[in-house]
């Protein structure tokens, strides 16, 4: 899909920059994800420079808006520093419906494997709600006992303007409730039409095939502008039948899905230097199929409203947004799993969440700025299973059962951040954070008796909770010269338990089965008295590149490297406790409970790009690599952490020329060999796949074309979890193994512009 990204903050001219390509832009940045790289450093240099000409500091651009693209040929690959180009972007849009997807091949991001939409980013092997999701700047928790419908899944690729991954030493500024780090996904800047111009009406359609799932996605975009005003929409509809797998081309079970999106959004400029824009949404997924759970999801309706105001003022800049968002869900089993539409076992949630967001930049001189901001953000949560019928009704009747009845969970969170340029290449960070988290939670029930004495201890005890953390964060940066860079950085994060984690109280089999967003199939039990996590992280980040270009220029350097070693000791990190051992269906799994212990993760990632050749009749040629190591474990025992991607690496070779961009992609993975022993994780063989992809451009109208593992090679998903939709299709006699990754795929994909 294609749309036009905003180059400016609206409301202010866009600042000089170099030409751009033709084709539509996705600015994604994780310079964070190099822990130590500094992205409030450009605010700062702008306001020296505008203190220099004797005028007010403007608000500039963060750098998480940097673009990547070279200025000649066009060339965009993956830059050193972790920043995913745009080109890269717009060629993953035709393989996947699944906007985490678009975060593949930056340093230190890996993916769960989850439905065909619902794939969970992992930050150095911390994922979830580990990992604070902001949409519009709205934050957005999973609304499921098995977590199906996580934040991304709420916004189609097609829709996104920009992405930023910030992952362990990250801003205070950036979130609080976390210890992975922040993605921060944003829709594209209103585009006002010029003084005078009158009405602009603006558009795009597309649509991309997959062959792997027989996958269709078709959206488009349409806007009319004024130089006060702006109108829009943006849809989307995705659909994928069950996909094929490498090797012999078998479907894998329970890996079919179709999903539908739809906003509005109402811009106006406020004063000479505001933009007010409200935003409503609704989003429908009738029906996603989750190979590594028990359950399928076969409803869910999100409905969301949010205002975002932004200006600059004499003093400084604000940023403020308040919202409103509802999610009615449901699982159940789909026809993979021996579903019907009369049977089954039906599961319901709903939750509503509202609050606010407002944070101000106030430049102190020409040297420092000072950032201050709260937010408050409610979330109410109703989790219940209807009683079922038929055979099932004795053990699942004839009462509701309610897991979360009444839960919320409000956060109250504040913080102040100092930044500073001191002169001679040195620059620093430093900020603290509160969040005040309160959660509780009714009074609860089983289907029948066999449940009442589980019920009655939990009714029986306080549920309330309140949880005060701090965060703290402090960052150096020393360039050595216009050729190295080095970033230090330490940080203190906090996160309190989810309300599932705390309050699922059945110890039941059937009932703690349906606790799990690990697709491991074992059975999880809540803990009231868990304490939040707190992580200490420090990282090390050195910067290699070429020097800039004698005359100037603004294109970026002929190649540059990052290496980026990080750890960090998270106390009371929620992993689990064993509380019996269960078989099923002749398959020994965990019965486990939700429990503190101390845990460490450490790892380091390493990146570069290169412009290898250049010549103006054949085009550029560009070379770019990723290599990825990370490790987790718990401190008493040293038993792996759930989820740990193996050493990983991709190298691409992309060539530039005109309309055209094409690239050959190695991605390669070794085995995974360590596991957490406890819930009992799968092994997987390392394995080595090839990607071609290519595109042109003719003004308007834009061809995609890919090949997906060209060599449909078979091989299982590392963080994929266990095969339960294979295993459960063949009535469990076949051996339960991990999740097959997808075999050899031919998409297509076009957009015209108007």
């Amino acid at each position: 899909m294609s749309f036009i990204v905003s180059s400016a903050p609206t409301g202010r001219p866009a600042p000089s920059r170099r030409p751009r390509a033709s084709a539509p832009l996705i600015r994604v940045s994780a310079l964070a994800l190099m822990a130590g790289a500094l992205p409030w450093l450009p605010a700062t240099a702008v306001a020296q420079q505008a203190a220099a000409e004797g005028k007010t500091p403007a608000v500039a651009l963060p750098a998480i808006d940097v673009d990547t693209e070279f200025a000649a040929g066009g060339m965009s690959v993956p830059s050193a520093d972790g920043h995913l180009s745009s080109q890269a972007i717009a060629d993953r849009r035709t393989a996947t419906p699944d906007t985490a997807a678009l975060l593949s091949g930056l340093p230190g991001v890996s993916l769960y494997g989850a439905g065909g939409i619902s794939s969970l980013p992992v930050l150095r092997g911390l994922a979830d709600d580990r990992v604070l999701t902001l949409v519009n700047n709205v934050p957005v928790a999973a609304s499921c006992p098995n977590h199906m419908n996580p934040a991304l899944s709420y916004i189609a690729p097609g829709d996104v303007g920009a992405i930023d991954v910030l992952a362990g030493v990250t801003p205070v500024s950036r979130g609080g409730d976390n210890i992975g780090g922040t993605i921060a996904v944003t829709t594209p800047e209103p585009q006002f039409a010029g003084e005078g111009q009158g009405m602009a009406v603006h558009g795009d359609v597309s649509t991309a095939f997959r062959s792997v799932n027989n996958g269709t996605t078709v959206g488009g975009h349409l806007s009319a502008a004024t130089d006060r005003y702006v109108v829009g929409y943006a849809g989307s509809w995705s659909r994928g039948g069950d996909y094929a797998r490498g090797g012999d081309g078998k479907d894998v079970n329970s890996t079919l899905f179709e999903t539908q999106s739809h906003t509005l959004s109402l811009a106006a400029r406020v004063g000479d230097d505001g933009v007010l824009e409200v935003r409503g949404g609704v989003q429908y997924t009738p029906y996603e199929g989750f190979a590594n759970q028990r359950m399928d999801m076969t409803d869910n309706r999100g409905t969301s409203v949010d205002a975002h105001y932004k200006a600059g003022f004499a003093w400084g800049s604000l940023d403020a947004t308040a919202y409103w968002q509802r999610v009615r869900h449901a699982m159940n089993f789909l026809e993979d799993k021996g579903g019907s539409d009369g049977g089954g076992m039906p599961m319901n949630t709903r939750s509503n969440a509202e609050g606010y967001t407002v944070k101000a930049d106030i430049p102190l001189g020409a040297t420092d700025t000072l950032r201050v901001g709260s937010e408050f953000h409610h979330y109410a949560l109703d989790d219940w299973w209807p009683p079922v019928g038929g055979m099932m009704a004795m053990m699942m009747g004839p009462n509701t059962f309610h897991t979360i009845n009444g839960g919320t969970r409000d956060r109250l969170g504040t913080f102040v951040e100092w930044e500073r340029t001191w002169g001679g290449g040195w620059s620093t960070l430093a900020g603290l954070r509160n969040d005040t988290v309160w959660t509780n939670t009714g009074t609860v029930s089983g289907y029948n008796a066999s449940y009442a004495a589980n019920a009655a201890a939990f009714n029986a005890r306080d549920r309330a909770r309140t949880d005060a953390n701090v965060d703290a964060t402090a960052e150096l940066r020393y360039a050595i010269d216009d050729q190295a860079t080095v970033d230090l950085g330490y940080a203190r994060k906090s996160r309190s338990p989810n309300l599932y984690e705390r309050y699922a109280w059945s110890t039941g089999n059937m009932a703690s089965s349906m606790i799990t967003w690990n697709g491991d199939g074992n059975y999880y039990v809540g803990n009231p008295d868990l304490k939040p996590e707190v992580a200490n992280t420090v990282s090390a980040s050195f910067s290699w590149h070429a020097a800039p270009a004698a005359d100037g220029a603004a294109a970026p350097p002929a190649w540059e490297i990052r290496l980026t070693p990080h750890y960090s000791y998270i106390e009371d990190y929620i992993s689990q406790r064993l509380l019996a051992p269960v078989v099923s269906n002749g398959v020994p799994f965990a019965k486990v409970m939700f429990a503190n212990r101390d845990a460490r993760t450490y790892g380091v990632d390493l990146s570069g790009q290169a412009t290898v050749w250049r010549d103006v009749r054949y085009g550029a040629i560009g070379l770019s690599g990723v290599l990825g190591w990370v490790r987790g474990q718990t401190v008493s025992d040293e038993d792996g952490l759930y989820h740990m991607m193996p050493l990983n690496g991709r190298i691409a070779l992309d060539h530039t020329l005109g309309g055209w961009h094409g690239t050959v992609e190695v991605q390669m993975v070794d085995a995974k060999t360590q596991v957490d022993r406890l819930l009992r994780e799968p092994t997987t063989p390392g394995y080595t796949l090839v990607n071609l992809r290519g595109s042109y451009t003719w003004g308007d109208v834009r061809v995609d074309f890919a090949i997906e593992n060209l060599m449909d090679k078979a091989y299982a998903l590392p963080l994929g979890g266990i095969d339960y939709g294979d295993w459960r299709a063949a009535n469990y006699t076949t051996p339960l193994g991990s999740v097959p990754g997808p075999g050899r795929s031919f998409n297509a994909g076009l957009t015209v512009k108007f």
